[in-house]
């Protein structure tokens, strides 16, 4: 059972801190990952705003690599995590609010494929969809409130480099 370390490079306004991923050579694979998102906030509730969205949730992951496709390997994925930050800064008239919280179930669904370089190398390229769970943010500015439990469902295409050891 061949043991695989990654590094993740994501997408605009993205960054995957890594993961660990073991392949039960079945085409089966379990990954344990550390996955930070940032996206950029233009709307709450239909008002315009300038802010931002920040997570980081540990997932464990699971995937199912489909025979490959002359060098093209696809796979298909979900995983479980938690929250271990949510964060939203808003910028209102000249002022900056912030809300965080930690805490909390969040799901994720993947698709993608993989490309051997060596016997030992790869680039792999996916999309994820993520979904955090809704919860109460505490404001870290007196004096400001984020009424409602805001939802934070992210969609993010990656590209990764992967060393099988």
């Amino acid at each position: 059972m061949p043991r695989v370390g990654q590094i993740y490079f994501g997408g605009v306004g993205q960054f995957y801190i890594g993961g660990d991923r073991q392949r039960y050579g079945n085409g089966w694979a379990a990954e344990l990952a550390w996955d930070e998102r940032g996206n950029y906030l233009e709307r709450i509730g239909g008002v315009e705003v300038d802010g931002n969205v920040f997570s980081s949730v540990v997932f464990l992951n699971g995937y199912y690599r489909f025979p490959a496709w002359g060098t093209l390997r696809p796979f298909i994925g979900a995983g479980l995590g938690y929250i271990t930050g949510l964060d939203i800064d808003v910028d209102r008239n000249g002022a900056e609010q912030e809300y965080s919280r930690r805490g909390g179930v969040a799901v994720q669904a993947i698709a993608g494929g993989e490309y051997n370089l060596s016997s030992r190398w790869s680039l792999s390229g996916d999309v994820r969809w993520a979904q955090m769970q809704s919860g109460t943010f505490k404001a870290t500015t007196a004096g400001t409130t984020l009424s409602g439990k805001p939802k934070y469902q992210p969609t993010s295409l990656n590209l990764s480099v992967t060393y099988r050891f």
